[in-house]
């Protein structure tokens, strides 16, 4: 499930709902399962929670960069980085725990780049 997604009553509804952390609305992404008798998130029809815009866009302090979370592991982080006003996405050895939600860069003298180990904010998965 989505990290920003929780189930949660709601007044109108039978059911739990999964709700958007980042909105505090009903999750698109979400489908009845009728053999587990409960809403689900739908990663079998089409547009799943990995499509969601709010799950993508997060407000980056200045200077950061994000971290594609579809395809970074606790071993890996694949970090878009822009240069140029282009979009680059580089992998790197993940030094922290977690995978966090953004990381500071900076580029070496040999024009590698590096990820500077600034506090940031991180989302277990």
């Amino acid at each position: 499930m989505c990290p920003y997604g929780y189930y949660s009553q709601i007044d109108n509804y039978s059911r739990e709902m999964i709700i958007c952390k980042k909105n505090k609305e009903i999750c698109p992404f979400t489908r009845f399962c009728s053999k587990q008798n409960k809403i689900i998130p739908n990663d079998t029809y089409g547009h799943t929670m990995g499509d969601c815009i709010m799950r993508k866009n997060i407000d980056l302090p200045e200077g950061s960069s994000r971290v594609v979370k579809e395809v970074s592991n606790k071993d890996f982080l694949y970090v878009d980085i822009e240069i140029d006003n282009d979009l680059f996405t580089y992998k790197f050895k993940n030094p922290y725990k977690e995978i966090p939600e953004y990381v500071y860069v900076k580029e070496n003298i040999d024009g590698t780049y590096a990820i500077v180990e600034k506090r940031t904010r991180s989302k277990k998965q």
